[in-house]
């Protein structure tokens, strides 16, 4: 009996420990919520920044042979694991995990010579 509501004091200790951890300790005042609440727009040199490295991105990804961008795409953009790109394309995880390595490999060096 003291084991379980010993636990249940230390799950409510380990609690209090995030709430405490999350909780603001310094005063809040309007200004501040307002600024944090509101997102400042982007520069333009950021969205035309922006806008070159996803069309670059893009560009190194239609390099990719066929298996490394197919299962680089349904990885990353469709957000599917290993094991579940491995049951579609019938083929084992550890040939996906080379294929998207082997990717990321390749499109590392796209961007270090661009």
């Amino acid at each position: 009996m003291y084991d379980t509501f010993d636990s249940f004091e230390l799950g409510d200790l380990a609690y209090l420990n995030v709430v405490d951890r999350h909780i603001e300790q310094s005063e809040v005042w309007e200004n501040t919520l307002n600024m944090r609440a509101m997102k400042k727009p982007d520069s333009m040199e950021e969205i035309v920044f922006r806008k070159f490295q996803t069309e670059k991105l893009h560009k190194a990804i239609s390099e990719l042979p066929e298996k490394q961008k197919r299962r680089l795409i349904l990885h990353y953009f469709q957000e599917l694991t290993y094991v579940e790109i491995a049951e579609r394309e019938k083929c084992s995880t550890r040939a996906v995990e080379y294929s998207i390595h082997g990717a990321i490999q390749s499109l590392k060096k796209f961007f270090e010579k661009n």
